[in-house]
């Protein structure tokens, strides 16, 4: 599936993006867009399942946090926002399935979690699971 998604990618990154008009530079920038939130909700699938199985042990990591850091050499603010963002889809499946699909990027999940980490507000954001994904 790698391969596959590489040759895809390299694909689109050779492209030689020259729209010729206002409508086609838009539809080119939705659709790179799409792909890149399609992306980014595959690698928070898979921060979800490392979660769940703690695999990140295996080579010496406390969490999931720390493994993002060091694996992907990011700054430890930008792992904290991944493992936000995974922790988000994880609790809200219609909201993932958005994502997934690149209806939804990272900034509207970003929203979604500030509001899920009120005490007050979890349950209420929790049962809006179908409304938040639109």
């Amino acid at each position: 599936a790698f391969d596959r998604a590489d040759t895809a990618l390299a694909g689109v990154a050779g492209l030689e993006l020259d729209p010729s008009g206002i409508d086609e530079a838009n539809a080119c920038l939705r659709r790179i867009e799409q792909l890149r939130r399609s992306v980014e909700a595959t690698l928070a699938g898979l921060v979800v399942a490392a979660e769940a199985s703690a695999v990140f042990a295996g080579d010496g990591h406390r969490n999931a946090t720390t493994w993002t850091t060091r694996v992907n050499r990011l700054s430890r603010e930008e792992a904290r926002r991944r493992v936000r963002i995974a922790r988000t889809i994880r609790d809200l499946p219609a909201v993932r399935k958005a994502f997934e699909a690149g209806r939804i990027g990272t900034d509207q999940i970003e929203a979604i979690a500030k509001i899920l980490r009120n005490p007050r507000a979890r349950a209420q954001v929790l049962a809006f699971d179908e409304d938040l994904a639109v």
